[in-house]
Formats: C-alpha cells, sequence, structure tokens
C-alpha cells in the first residue's frame, strides 16, 4: 500500500525539507532532536505516529504526523484522530499528493473506527473542505488593558499564584481539567502525559529557538477543592491566554486575576481565542462584575472579536454523535490543543 509509517531515514528526510517552514527558529540539528524527542515522549509514544505517501517508485511523495486523540462530551469519550504538518515532497508538487495522503488518512480512520478527524489549518479552508471538513473556530478576542482605565488598586486585592509552567503542577490541572471537561461541550481529555508533552515541547522551543519564544507561566485561584487556572505567555505587548479552566463560581476571580497579571506587565491587550470565554456565555461580557469594581469609569470592558487567519479548527465528523458539535459556539477547542 502506498499509505504507510514512515522509516527514521524516510523521517529525516521529511524533517530536512520542513525545516525552513516549521523549525520555529531552532538550528537543523535542534530541530530533528525536538522531533525525535516527541516521538521518545511518554504520550508521544503512544499517541503519535508518522505517516507517508509513496510514488510509484517508492519514494515519500507526502507525510503527515497522526494523534491519537479522545474527545470527551457529555461524559462520554469518543476516540479521535488528530492530523498535523500535512506535507507535500518539493520534488512531487502539483501531482495531487496532498489529497492523496489526506483521503488515505480519511480511510484509515473509517477502518479504525475513529468517531472524528480533528485538524487545525493554517492554509485556510477550502482544501480540506473537499473532504467533508467543517470550520468549527477562527474567532480571536482581545481585550484592551492599555487606556481601558483600570483602576489597579481594585486588582489588588485579588489572591492568586503566578508561577512558571512546571511539572509540579500538572497532576493538579490535570486533575481540575478533567472535571471542568465534563462540563463543556466536548473538548479533548487530556493525560498527565499529555501535559507533559505538551510542557516539555514548550520548555524546548523556549530554551533553544532563536525566535523570541515566550515562557509559558500559570496563574493559579482557589484551592485544591475548588481551583481555576490560566496557562499564558506574555509577548510583545499582548499577554495570551492559551487555556483558562475554571468553574463558574471563579470566573470573577480568575478574570481579576488576568488583569492583575496584564496591569503589572504594563501590556497593552489580553488576547485568546474564543474558547477561552464560554463561560461567559451568553452575553459574553465582563460588565456583569468588573464594570462597577475594576474600572475607574462607566467604561464597559467590550471583548473585541476578530477572524484569525492561522490555526483554524476543523473537524470531520465520522459518526452521527458527533454532529451536534458543528453547531456549537463558541469553539471550546483551546489554544493548547494545537497539534
Amino acid at each position: 500500500m502506498p499509505f504507510q509509517p514512515l522509516s527514521s531515514t524516510d523521517f529525516l528526510s521529511v524533517l530536512n525539507e520542513t525545516r525552513s517552514i516549521w523549525s520555529a527558529g531552532l538550528k537543523p540539528d535542534e530541530y530533528c532532536h525536538y522531533n525525535y524527542m516527541q516521538q521518545r515522549e511518554p504520550w508521544g509514544r503512544k499517541h503519535q505516529e508518522l505517516w507517508g505517501y509513496r510514488s510509484d517508485n517508492g519514494e515519500i511523495a507526502a507525510s503527515l504526523k497522526l494523534y491519537r486523540l479522545s474527545l470527551m462530551s457529555r461524559h462520554q469519550t469518543f476516540p479521535c484522530y488528530g492530523v498535523g504538518a500535512i506535507y507535500s515532497m518539493q520534488k512531487y508538487r502539483g501531482q495531487g499528493f496532498g489529497a492523496k495522503i489526506v483521503e488515505a488518512m480519511i480511510e484509515k480512520a473509517q477502518d479504525d473506527k475513529q468517531a472524528a478527524v480533528l485538524l487545525f489549518s493554517d492554509i485556510g479552508t477550502a482544501f480540506y473542505e473537499q473532504f467533508g471538513f467543517y470550520e468549527m473556530g477562527t474567532i480571536e478576542f482581545s481585550l484592551p488593558v492599555e487606556g481601558a482605565g483600570i483602576d489597579a488598586k481594585k486588582l489588588s486585592g485579588a489572591h492568586y499564584k503566578v508561577t512558571p509552567l512546571i511539572e509540579a503542577d500538572l497532576e493538579l490541572m490535570e486533575r481540575h481539567h478533567r472535571r471542568w471537561l465534563a462540563q463543556r461541550p466536548f473538548g479533548v481529555c487530556r493525560s498527565l502525559d499529555y501535559f507533559r508533552y505538551k510542557v516539555h515541547k514548550e520548555d524546548y522551543l523556549n530554551r533553544h529557538s532563536r525566535l523570541p519564544w515566550p515562557k509559558l507561566h500559570t496563574i493559579m485561584v482557589g484551592d485544591g477543592l475548588d481551583l481555576a487556572y490560566v496557562i499564558y505567555e506574555i509577548s510583545s505587548e499582548n499577554l495570551r491566554v492559551l487555556e483558562l479552566v475554571t468553574s463558574q463560581a471563579l470566573v470573577e476571580n480568575i478574570w481579576r486575576a488576568v488583569f492583575a497579571e496584564a496591569v503589572k506587565h504594563g501590556v497593552k491587550k489580553i488576547k485568546s481565542w474564543e474558547s477561552n470565554v464560554l463561560e461567559l456565555a451568553p452575553s459574553f461580557s465582563l460588565k456583569s462584575f468588573f464594570a462597577s469594581t475594576v474600572y475607574k469609569t462607566d467604561f464597559v470592558p467590550t471583548i473585541y472579536y476578530s477572524q484569525r487567519s492561522w490555526g483554524k479548527v476543523m473537524i470531520l465528523p465520522l459518526e452521527n454523535e458527533v454532529l451536534p458539535w458543528l453547531r456549537t459556539f463558541p469553539s471550546p477547542i483551546l489554544e493548547l490543543d494545537h497539534l
């Protein structure tokens, strides 16, 4: 069959070509180590596979990374494929191998009884829509900090803890993520190994990338029984929220903490994906608990939305039980789920 797992030699040839696109500021040897490191991680060994599509002469013409995920909805788990790093080798561009490898992957997903296929597209949606993928979320929001009339003294009463994202906190975060996920429309299940896999990837890029790759930090509010946390990074003039996990009782407290950190670091905006304001539904406004207590005037904190051109969440339903997910807004898929 032309669609097969990649050998180490084949994978190395793919890495040599893709470095100019996905190296993230790493040197050639670091980029190779970064990818092989992911395969050696406990979660990577069980859940990440490298597949290629061979031409008639046996050479690798296209490749992709295949992730075995579990998505939860209404306390039921669904096996799903996650797909990333879809690439056609330069020698075989324009010969349809990009489409062939996607079609072969979908056929494999159907044979493996997967409920859906999830991917994040950086090339728009048209290419994947032809295979039955639906766009789930492309919205980014921002909240003004600079010039918004925030009274820093009123934020000083927010009690929270800020630390770099370290392994010592992951077990606690995984436990609360599991409880929080049960209340969401659907979302990617996280094991402790999954958290470690993601954290080790980000840490490697922070230490080795020649780009200004920001270090991940966490904000925690509450205690062991009722806890809210935020995973964020600060780059340029923005504080970017990658993940916000909270109970309804702690929504105000965790957002106060986020604003307090933003003011502390002098950023201009808080930015994130739409998934992190799901707890603010149905009005998607901070006015109910911020307008009179955080701002110096009668300013109403407006959430500004815009379409993002990267990381478009797309899903291909393969079972009827998954179809209601297509009507979910805002999309509950988080930026930290990006494959």
